[in-house]
């Protein structure tokens, strides 16, 4: 549950459409300067080793880039590109049209407000 917290936390904090460079440059310093930091205050105090402080520090620095990650491409395919546009560098993009208007989140995560592609 907490996860999820966080998870809606980071994508208020990143915007509406993430790009990947974004995504990632925000998840690393996320995970290794605000949670990892704090992690290691607390270590420090409780006289916990460096080995299990690099441990849970680089689990949650991994955990906030694979968030920025899947934000951006779940903004991705919602705009109507394909994955494949993020491996062809220096080429357009490719649109793909999904038919995702049947499970549109109406809730939580709804963070973009133009309306989906429809499929001809």
């Amino acid at each position: 549950m907490l996860s999820l917290v966080a998870t809606y936390v980071f994508a208020v904090f990143l915007g509406p459409d993430p790009g990947l460079g974004l995504a990632i440059g925000a998840g690393v310093p996320a995970g290794l300067g605000w949670v990892a930091s704090s992690f290691g205050i607390n270590y420090l105090f409780s006289q916990r080793s460096l080995q299990l402080w690099l441990i849970d520090g680089g689990y949650h620095t991994l955990q906030f880039t694979l968030y920025g990650v899947i934000l951006a491409f779940g903004t991705d395919l919602r705009a109507g590109n394909s994955l494949h546009s993020f491996t062809t560098l220096g080429q357009p993009r490719k649109a793909v049209c999904l038919d995702l208007s049947h499970r549109r989140p109406e809730g939580l995560f709804r963070r973009i407000s133009t309306p989906l592609p429809k499929c001809a």
